[in-house]
């Protein structure tokens, strides 16, 4: 067991934040596991890889993309530790993970073994009851971004992604979130700036009066 994780670090999760004292030693003195530092563009794990261990992200972010037949990619989620990762496919009939995970900056991700901590969740009860609403969560999440991908207008998902964040920096990166070509991302920006509805400074695009 690596020595640099503490109880502190575990309780930043949602995961273990109502876990008993016992069952935070019982985690770090005996779960089977493996940690690992990635740098900043290094994968984690490979979309079409099956998943045979539970991903807890410690330090660092990634970029959850997933890549079509013809190369198309979309960026599927952004997450900064400390979050689980992969959790909602662990114990799935098709384990096989939909998407490949990126660090985006330098990350430390701690692997469990997932027989061990199906056991584990069995003799600790809080845990199992955080685990089921983390990715139930993460389910929800992800229905709403097929509804908007799916239903939703460029020009809306726009919108409602500046709601959320503030302001459009990098624009390659939004338009993999949004699942659109960086052409029509930037003439859509232009678009919104002369009719009023964004604004742009030193910081990128924002909402008028938002």
């Amino acid at each position: 067991m690596n020595k640099s994780i503490s109880a502190h670090d575990l309780r930043r999760l949602p995961l273990f934040a109502e876990a008993s004292d016992e069952a935070v030693g019982e985690l770090l003195s005996e779960a089977p596991s493996q940690m690992r530092r990635y740098e900043r563009g290094e994968l984690i794990a490979l979309q079409g890889s099956s998943v045979r261990s539970l991903y807890i992200l410690l330090e660092g972010a990634i970029r959850a993309q997933m890549t079509n037949s013809e190369g198309k990619r979309l960026t599927m989620d952004m997450i900064s530790a400390p979050d689980l990762l992969a959790a909602a496919f662990i114990y799935g009939s098709e384990n096989k993970l939909p998407v490949t995970i990126e660090a985006t900056e330098p990350s430390l991700v701690w692997r469990l073994d997932r027989e061990y901590f199906l056991g584990f969740m069995s003799r600790h009860v809080p845990v199992m009851r955080a685990f089921l609403r983390l990715i139930s969560d993460r389910s929800h999440f992800l229905s709403q971004k097929i509804n908007a991908l799916n239903l939703q207008s460029l020009r809306e998902r726009l919108v409602a992604y500046l709601r959320t964040h503030g302001t459009v920096g990098k624009q390659e990166e939004l338009a993999l979130l949004l699942g659109v070509a960086r052409p029509s991302l930037a003439r859509l920006l232009s678009e919104l700036v002369d009719e009023g509805v964004l604004s742009k400074d030193a910081s990128g695009y924002c909402l008028v009066g938002g």
